[in-house]
Order: structure tokens, then C-alpha cells, then sequence
């Protein structure tokens, strides 16, 4: 009986997935929404790791892995994308979705910082040739981080 419910939908086997609790905070223009990468690497990144978070590199040259406190990547116990994560899409919807972070006040407070400092980070690239130069991404964040919105506008 369960061999034929698994195959109702023809030859493809159908298993239902285990979803994590998604609160009520998801919208569409967010799920979207990513973070420039010396945002994401600089401040949400970095925020984690205060945190307890550890990055992990994969066996290609880009390939990294972001994972909670107490997850350790590529153990067959934890899920890639469900315990930890490979793209700063995915870790920002999650962040910013998934119940266990989006309530935590720590979690709550960065990524507004990172959001801030992003759209900062859009208006000064909208400056297009009149924007400052940076040595580094480093030198960029700490900028961004220090800005007022009024010294864009």
C-alpha cells in the first residue's frame, strides 16, 4: 500500500520532505533580495562567527559552507541548505525565515545592519564616478557601517 502511494504520480518515486518551520515574516521581494558580497562577508558573515558560526571549505576553490553552532558540515546526521548553508541567498532567507534564527535578537540586529549598510552600499554605487575609492573591502564596510542615510542622499 505505501509502495503504491509513493508511486501514484507515475514512475518517480515521491517521498514527502521535511520542511523547517518558516515564520510568518516571508515575503516574495525578500526571498529575492540578496546582500553585496562585502556586505554579506564582512558584516553578516562575520556577525555569525561572533556568534558561534563557523564557515567550512568545500573541496573546489569557491565551495564554502556556513554552519550554525553545533552543525558540522558534511556529517550524514546534517542536511546541506536545511542545517547549512552555501549561498548567501539561501543564508539570508533562512536568517531571516527560519524560527530557529529570526527570532533571535543577535540575529535580528545584524542583519538591520546589514540591510542599512547595503543600501548604502547601492547609493554609492549609483554615484557611479563620483563615488569614493576604497583600498579594500575592509575599508568599505567601515565606512558603510559609519555613514549616515542624509551623506548618500
Amino acid at each position: 500500500a505505501d509502495f503504491d502511494k509513493s508511486y501514484q504520480f507515475g514512475n518517480v518515486l515521491t517521498v514527502p520532505r521535511q520542511h523547517r518551520t518558516i515564520s510568518s515574516k516571508r515575503t516574495l521581494s525578500d526571498r529575492k533580495a540578496t546582500f553585496s558580497k562585502p556586505v554579506f562577508w564582512h558584516i553578516v558573515v562575520e556577525g555569525l562567527k561572533k556568534l558561534g558560526w563557523t564557515v567550512k571549505l568545500g573541496n573546489r576553490p569557491n565551495d564554502w559552507y556556513l554552519c550554525p553552532p553545533g552543525v558540522i558540515g558534511g556529517e550524514r546526521k546534517f542536511r546541506p541548505r536545511v542545517d547549512f548553508f552555501d549561498s548567501a541567498p539561501l543564508v539570508r532567507e533562512c536568517l531571516e525565515t527560519d524560527d530557529r534564527y529570526c527570532n533571535q535578537t543577535e540575529i535580528v540586529s545584524l542583519l538591520e545592519q546589514a540591510k542599512e549598510c547595503n543600501a548604502r552600499y547601492l547609493k554609492l554605487k549609483a554615484m557611479g564616478k563620483q563615488r569614493p575609492k576604497f583600498q579594500s573591502d575592509e575599508e568599505l564596510v567601515a565606512y558603510l557601517k559609519g555613514q549616515n542615510d542624509q551623506t548618500l542622499d
